[in-house]
């Protein structure tokens, strides 16, 4: 949803009409025509703003007004010739340390944007269109990071109206955000980005965006018409005259999971394709379609002589879920990365059986730390997979 979609959203939720428009330079304007106090909730009051969005968006005044709900968070400003007190959507303490570069990114200041309100969004994105753009990148990446290890979050409002950011890498990066979103808006947002957003690493980026979609279309959770809008749109990409290798290999992997011979054979092409990147993507896709076919060309690819080749077929054994692989996964923990060796014991721990269990109870001794990490973590998802009421949870 862009600018307008989220304003519309503020004015259908607050019953206020909402004025938004930009000064000569670019910078967003926005503003909320409300009176000068309005019931909130258990009977406490929203004081409006008057021309204190000067505040949050130099140097043009603005002659309307904000709407406050955060009570706790507002600051008293002098009044620029409304003569009322005029609380701030955020604290300026807030606003300016958001919008400081050279500020550090404290966990505090990132948590106060979860579960963003439709009445904070205007003053959200008054604020966030006038940092710049390395700011607005770092604040993406750390929501990201911060979404991955703290369930009680939720980034999901910030990372929608970033997918319209003016600056490709906040684009890109709020599509990862959301990777666990499986609303139809979205859905739809990643086709046009990937049909016509002007860069190729965010046309990637949603191609890995709709690999989800196209799992839950194989689980026959989308909407006929919508899967075959998904899987027509993917192949559409790979046509698209002068598409680079990235946004192709992104599509090929996304398109995996779809069960019909038009993916198969894409799949094949690409295995055969010159590009080790897109022999890579073939790999990943061959996993995603769960078909047995594939397991044979797997595992021979655990003994390629490229580890980006065998860390994916390694990544494939997983998705195929066959115990059948267990025997070929075993030898590449004498291999000299530490990152696949982690990801061959990551595998054991899933797949299970008697022979995992050794092999990873053999490697709790090994003389590299993170993969004795690795494989007590390996070992606890075995046995909890086999019993998880007596599994140790250390």
């Amino acid at each position: 949803m862009d600018l307008r979609g989220w304003l519309k959203l503020y004015e259908s939720a607050s019953n206020h009409p909402i004025t938004a428009w930009a000064d000569p330079a670019g910078q967003v304007l926005v503003a909320n025509q409300c009176p000068s106090a309005v019931a909130g909730p258990r009977g406490s009051s929203r004081r409006c703003l008057g021309h204190a969005v000067t505040q949050l968006i130099p140097p043009n005044p603005c002659p309307t007004s904000l709407c406050d709900r955060r009570e706790r968070d507002a600051t008293l400003l002098p009044s620029q010739g409304s003569g009322l007190a005029q609380p701030v959507v955020f604290t300026q303490e807030f606003l300016a340390e958001f919008r400081d570069a050279e500020a550090p990114l404290r966990t505090g200041l990132l948590r106060q944007l979860s579960n963003v309100v439709p009445e904070d969004l205007p003053g959200l994105l008054a604020a966030w269109y006038t940092t710049n753009d390395e700011r607005r990148r770092h604040i993406v990446r750390r929501l990201v990071e911060l979404s991955q290890v703290e369930a009680d979050v939720n980034f999901d409002d910030v990372f929608r109206f970033c997918l319209d950011d003016a600056d490709a890498d906040v684009r890109s990066r709020a599509i990862g955000g959301l990777a666990d979103c499986e609303d139809r808006w979205f859905m739809n947002r990643l086709m046009e980005l990937l049909g016509s957003d002007p860069v190729p690493h965010v046309r990637a980026a949603a191609a890995q965006g709709l690999g989800r979609f196209v799992y839950l279309a194989e689980l026959g959770e989308l909407r006929p018409r919508d899967r075959s809008t998904v899987e027509d749109g993917l192949f559409a990409s790979l046509d698209r005259p002068g598409q680079p290798l990235d946004v192709r290999r992104r599509v090929v992997e996304a398109l995996g999971a779809f069960s019909d011979a038009r993916v198969a054979e894409l799949i094949g092409h690409a295995y055969a394709d010159p590009e080790p990147l897109m022999r890579v993507s073939a790999l990943c896709a061959m996993g995603r379609s769960c078909d047995p076919f594939w397991l044979p060309t797997i595992l021979r690819e655990l003994r390629s002589p490229r580890a980006d080749m065998r860390h994916e077929a390694v990544l494939a054994c997983r998705e195929m879920a066959d115990p059948a692989a267990v025997p070929s996964l075993v030898p590449l923990l004498e291999d000299d990365s530490v990152r696949l060796r982690i990801a061959v014991l990551g595998v054991l721990g899933a797949l299970g059986g008697k022979v995992a269990e050794r092999t990873i109870v053999g490697c709790l001794d090994h003389p590299d730390a993170a993969t004795r990490r690795a494989a007590a973590q390996a070992l606890h998802e075995l046995r909890f997979s086999d019993d998880p009421l007596t599994a140790d949870p250390d």
